[in-house]
């Protein structure tokens, strides 16, 4: 993607909303599961939705290795639960 986009790669927009789409989908489906079970969530843009790929993808990016289980704990708790729950 870093590479597409140094080309200024015209599809490059719609690559990123075909993500953003799909990344948005998943979530609704996850946090559907959550209301199920009770769980209670504000109404939530696509931009919250997308949050969580969009933050793994930078962490990515920069450690270049897959997202270890402390870090795990601190995208939830301190991250997307205050952000989801309000």
């Amino acid at each position: 993607m870093l590479f597409e986009m140094g080309r200024n790669n015209a599809r490059i927009p719609a690559i990123k909303h075909d993500i953003g789409s799909r990344d948005a989908l998943l979530m609704e489906k996850l946090l559907g599961f959550a209301k199920a079970r009770g769980e209670k969530f504000k109404p939530l843009s696509e931009t919250a939705l997308t949050l969580p790929f969009d933050l793994i993808r930078v962490g990515f990016l920069w450690e270049r290795r897959p997202i270890d289980q402390r870090a795990w704990e601190q995208l939830v708790d301190e991250i997307l639960l205050p952000v989801f729950m309000g």
